[in-house]
């Protein structure tokens, strides 16, 4: 007899300032996939939230989407450049999870913010799409792709990102949430890596033909 559950698929996102999740899963045709897999989508921004006190680097308490309690959070996120960031990988994927319309409002402060909503939502285990990446010193609103054909996982999502960036040809103690979040203990920037040798897949993603 299996001693298996069946599993409860969400597939979760937050309205930002220019984008609204409910119309771009659509336009994307998400739905479909959904269906297949027996998912659900939930919009995080208009989910029933609870408090949790983190006292973070810019929050001492953030409002969270209830359904991350006693769920298995698992994030998913592109290997991309970012202007204000430098990278956005999965530390980053997590500022899009606050559910707050308007996290515009945050940019000027974004690093401590990564490192906070980390500590409030941080990922059971972080996955991060380098199949095609996207690179540039304009990224994320513009950029190239980048063909670096690799994916990152891990437990340990300063880890993953430590990776990343390595990947990407950046050198991770230049990225600030990820040595913010390395001292929040939120994980380690000292990793072993299984798999592929680095120095094979490493890419230069800091260039932009669009300049």
């Amino acid at each position: 007899r299996s001693h298996f559950t069946e599993l409860e698929i969400c597939v979760v996102e937050s309205d930002a300032t220019a984008a609204r999740p409910d119309m771009l899963i659509r336009w994307l045709d998400f739905l479909p996939i959904l269906e297949k897999w027996r998912a659900t989508y939930c919009n995080l921004s208009k989910q029933e939230k609870l408090t949790k006190e983190i006292n973070g680097l810019y929050f001492r308490e953030l409002r969270v989407p209830r359904i991350f309690e006693d769920s298995c959070f698992i994030s998913l996120a592109k290997m991309k450049t970012h202007v204000m960031t430098k990278i956005s990988c999965a530390l980053k994927n997590q500022f899009g999870c606050i559910p707050y319309r308007k996290k515009v409002r945050y940019h000027p402060w974004i690093d401590d913010v990564i490192v906070d909503a980390n500590l409030a939502m941080k990922p059971d285990f972080s996955i991060v799409d380098g199949i095609i990446g996207l690179g540039g010193t304009k990224g994320p609103t513009f950029g190239i792709p980048i063909h670096a054909g690799v994916v990152v996982g891990g437990a340990d999502p300063v880890a993953v990102d430590t990776t990343c960036a390595r990947i990407m040809n950046l050198n991770p103690r230049s990225i600030k949430h990820i040595q913010e979040a390395a001292k929040a203990g939120i994980g380690s920037t000292n990793c072993a890596v299984s798999g592929v040798d680095l120095e094979k897949v490493r890419r230069s993603f800091q260039f932009s033909r669009l300049e």
